[in-house]
């Protein structure tokens, strides 16, 4: 039986996660295989998840 986590390739279905540093909480989602490195997108100043 395995025990790896389906991989998530819509931003709908991929569920929204927060962490917070220094006081400030930052929303993300994770999509795609786990690669050795990871690729970050910043959004634009009033932007959402969405966008």
């Amino acid at each position: 039986m395995s025990t790896t986590e389906p991989v998530i390739t819509s931003y709908a279905k991929a569920p929204a996660k927060t962490v917070t540093v220094g006081g400030d909480t930052f929303a993300y989602r994770e999509l795609g295989p786990r690669e050795e490195i990871p690729v970050v997108f910043f959004v634009h100043l009033a932007a959402t998840l969405d966008n």
